[in-house]
């Protein structure tokens, strides 16, 4: 019976360790989607910005104005603190951001973080 002295303690132990490890992955994970919802909706929002500098109109051969839009879609990456590339078309204002986010407790079991890109797109829709 002596044999089995302490395995109680183990299985605790072990149990305690799980334990902590799932709250820092649903800790980190929802912070890491949040992160992503983030940066997916100021890159949109950039791209739609962007996307509103239109020249033409009236000709009805509305086109994006590419220096515009490109200084106003980094523009907005600026004030949100982001940084990401513009890329723009006649017809287009593509915006590609880059971020790291650090995990806080999955540093614990040696994951510092996730690197994660996205691109989002906006193109003017005249006369509608």
């Amino acid at each position: 019976m002596h044999s089995q002295r302490g395995s109680l303690s183990a299985f605790v132990a072990g149990l305690g360790m799980l334990f902590i490890s799932l709250v820092g992955f649903s800790f980190d994970s929802g912070h890491l989607v949040a992160e992503y919802a983030r940066l997916a909706d100021v890159a949109g929002n950039a791209a739609r910005a962007g996307a509103q500098q239109v020249t033409a109109i009236r000709s009805n051969d509305a086109q994006v104005d590419r220096a515009e839009a490109r200084r106003i879609a980094l523009k907005v990456l600026r004030r949100e603190g982001v940084t990401g590339t513009v890329k723009v078309s006649d017809t287009v204002v593509a915006v590609s951001v880059t971020h790291f986010v650090k995990f806080e407790t999955l540093q614990l079991v040696g994951l510092s973080g996730k690197r994660f890109s996205l691109t989002r797109s906006a193109s003017p829709q005249v006369g509608r």
